[in-house]
Order: C-alpha cells, then sequence, then structure tokens
C-alpha cells in the first residue's frame, strides 16, 4: 500500500523488532525490513515501543481501510450510528500520516 514491505527468509513481510545492543552496552532495538539489515529505525528503546512501531505498517493500514468502508457505508445509509468522536479519531490520525 503506503509503506515499504520488508521480505524475510522466513517468509514474514511487515517490518521486525530485532533485540540490539548497542556500542555503549545499552540493549535496544532496531526495526529492519528486511533480512539484510536495513533498518526503519536503528536505535528504539523498549521492547513495547519497538513492538508498536513495527506494527504501525499494518494498523495504518488496517485504518485506512476502516475509515473507507465506513465512509462508503455512511454514504449508502448502511450505518446508523456512528460515533462521530471515535471517526474524527481515526481521521485525525490518518492525517498525521497523509498530511491531509
Amino acid at each position: 500500500m503506503m509503506y515499504t514491505k520488508g521480505t524475510f527468509k522466513d517468509g514474514t513481510t511487515g517490518w521486525k523488532a530485532v533485540p540490539y545492543e548497542n556500542k555503549v552496552g545499552f540493549a535496544t532495538h532496531e526495526i529492519h525490513w528486511s533480512d539484510d539489515g536495513e533498518c526503519v529505525a536503528e536505535v528504539v528503546h523498549g521492547e513495547a515501543d519497538a513492538k508498536l512501531i513495527a506494527a504501525a505498517p499494518e494498523m495504518f493500514e488496517a485504518l485506512y481501510k476502516l475509515y473507507g468502508s465506513i465512509n462508503i457505508a455512511a454514504s449508502q445509509n448502511a450505518v446508523h450510528a456512528i460515533e462521530t468522536d471515535e471517526v474524527n479519531m481515526i481521521k485525525n490520525a490518518l492525517s498525521l500520516v497523509l498530511g491531509s
């Protein structure tokens, strides 16, 4: 879609959080998009943050598709009760990435 998907030897695609001990001995993570060591991010402190960043492309794609489906359903009057606050949250989150 709108991001670079990685392909790994084990068959998985997307980005991976990889534990990494930097030169000064701090345990951090890198975000890889392929087995060749190419990094999306070289220093991420904390496993939870690394996993969140690695999952970001899939979460973005899911939100993008959900927002499109909500708009289609709303235009066809198939959705009777859309929580405006939640839809606006999705729209605002997408605009951070899309710049619109």
